[in-house]
């Protein structure tokens, strides 16, 4: 599978679930076809057995895991989310701070960054 570049930014304080796939790293289909929005002041209960795909909705809205289908339209800023543990990935300690991102992935995006003179705040 492909990741899809289906997470935007919203101009306006709304969480936007349209017909996502939540899929797990190793390609396990926990909830098929999901769709939600939640509005600024308003609240939204999550409910389901174990497994059932609650956490990773926020873990797909926290860009942990890829987007493979639908869309997600989201703040750009001030979202916040406390998991119920840490979520931590394979690998290294460099693997976990670069995370969702792959080793090259990062990279690029460094030099991209000292390209541009936005590495460091002035």
């Amino acid at each position: 599978m492909v990741s899809s570049n289906a997470i935007s930014a919203a101009s306006e304080d709304i969480i936007s679930i349209h017909e996502v796939d939540t899929i797990t790293p190793s390609q396990k289909l926990l909830a098929s076809k999901l769709s939600c929005n939640v509005v600024q002041g308003k609240s939204l209960l999550l409910t389901g057995p174990n497994g059932s795909g609650k956490s990773c909705i926020f873990r797909v809205l926290r860009d942990l895991w890829p987007t493979f289908s639908g869309r997600v339209i989201k703040p750009s800023e001030g979202m916040f989310h406390v998991p119920q543990r840490p979520y931590t990935s394979l690998g290294t300690l460099r693997d976990q701070i670069i995370y969702p991102r792959s080793r090259e992935e990062a990279e690029m995006k460094v030099l991209s960054l000292h390209q541009t003179g936005k590495m460091f705040c002035h």
